[in-house]
């Protein structure tokens, strides 16, 4: 199951967690914009340190300015407080001076919680410079995008499949929260902070890795954005990776542990030759484990390996982003295996600036990526069951 326990609430909702990320930033502007503001919050002090969700960063708030740092800095006995609990606390924007900072920052705050959906590069450029302030936010986002996905994939199936008038609609709605919930993960991701592997280990693994969610929708850009993301959490999930790879029957499930276990040994070059010599040693017990379409899994191993020991850069520019992640040409490549190592190091902006916008999702794209992912070739989405990643 996605890893929500200690990234939101019980319960919460897409809309919950994007209007949380909205008042998160709408408060956090107001504290870096204006000196009355500050100043109200300081209460007579002459600093204070606002630790974010997950020790992710620090916001340092004096009178002439508020600073973002990923650690702490200052002397250790300056007054430190949860940014949670300023946010929270009604007496700092109910006040008039709060009151106004808040709403002159609300403006700001929205268009940039819009740019998780919009892909508007300047806006999402400016939540990228303010990541140890949204990064958890962000996470929590694409989690709960991964929910509502997971709620709607029969539906979408069900609708195109009857040729309902409402399927074009429901596909393209689709897409935008495919594309939505790519843009979060970056974000949430791109740094590799320290509190991606607490939240990692805050459950046990089954079916869910960090790059599955965009795997599992086959079009290249996701799951780069995918790779991108197991790279970021590191060497210490290789193991967990490797456990995936072990007892997956499914060849996507396989597929995907082999990207992302490739994409973790390209970022962390000290981890790559013994990458290398577990996969081996996997693959040298297949024949032994119940596995459908072995052949692709070991079209994914070679290519896999080929990766992690070639190391080239191959680039993206102009690259239809479109494509079947893990279509197989008749040399053994596939787009996924192909361009992972420029996934792992091009700047996250590049993948709003490349990728498709949702203006321009129009529903025979959307019909075709959905397709893609979900009807015929090895996926039969109404055999898998609940668990596999039907809704995973």
């Amino acid at each position: 199951m996605p890893p929500s326990n200690r990234l939101s609430s019980s319960g919460e909702t897409l809309g919950g967690a994007l209007a949380r990320l909205e008042v998160d930033l709408s408060f956090a502007l107001a504290l870096l914009d204006s000196r009355s503001f500050r100043t109200l919050v300081l209460d007579g002090r002459s600093v204070l340190n606002a630790r974010m969700a997950l020790d992710a960063g620090w916001l340092r708030i004096e009178a002439s300015n508020s600073t973002i740092t990923r650690d702490r800095v200052g002397h250790e006995n300056d007054p430190a407080c949860d940014f949670a609990e300023l946010v929270s606390n009604a007496g700092l924007t109910t006040t008039g001076v709060g009151r106004r900072s808040i709403d002159a920052a609300e403006a700001s705050a929205r268009r940039l919680v819009l740019s998780l959906l919009t892909a508007r590069p300047s806006d999402f450029a400016r939540l990228l410079d303010l990541a140890p302030l949204v990064e958890v936010a962000t996470y929590r986002v694409a989690m709960r995008a991964v929910t509502v996905l997971d709620e709607r994939r029969r539906d979408v199936l069900a609708a195109m499949s009857a040729g309902a008038r409402e399927a074009s609609e429901l596909l393209v709605n689709y897409r935008d929260l495919v594309d939505t919930m790519g843009r979060a993960t970056l974000i949430g991701v791109d740094a590799g902070s320290p509190w991606l592997m607490g939240m990692a280990r805050s459950f046990a693994w089954s079916s869910w890795t960090p790059s599955f969610p965009g795997s599992r929708e086959r079009d290249l850009q996701s799951a780069l954005i995918g790779a991108r993301s197991a790279s970021r959490f590191g060497p210490e999930v290789i193991d967990d990776y490797l456990k995936i790879f072990r007892r997956a029957e499914h060849p996507l499930i396989a597929l995907d542990a082999l990207l992302g276990l490739t994409a973790i040994g390209l970022r962390h070059s000290s981890a790559r030759d013994a990458l290398v010599h577990a996969l081996d040693a996997e693959m040298a017990q297949l024949s032994e484990r119940k596995a459908l379409r072995p052949d692709l899994v070991a079209l994914g191993y070679a290519a896999a390996r080929r990766a992690l020991r070639d190391g080239r850069l191959a680039k993206l520019d102009g690259r239809d982003l479109g494509v079947n992640a893990f279509d197989f040409d008749t040399s053994g490549e596939a787009p996924a295996f192909k361009f992972v190592a420029a996934a792992v190091e091009i700047p996250a902006l590049e993948f709003v600036t490349m990728g498709l916008k949702p203006n321009q999702t129009t529903p025979d794209v959307a019909r075709s990526r959905f397709a893609q992912a979900w009807v015929g070739d090895f996926v039969d989405l109404e055999g898998l069951p609940p668990t596999a990643f039907g809704r995973a």
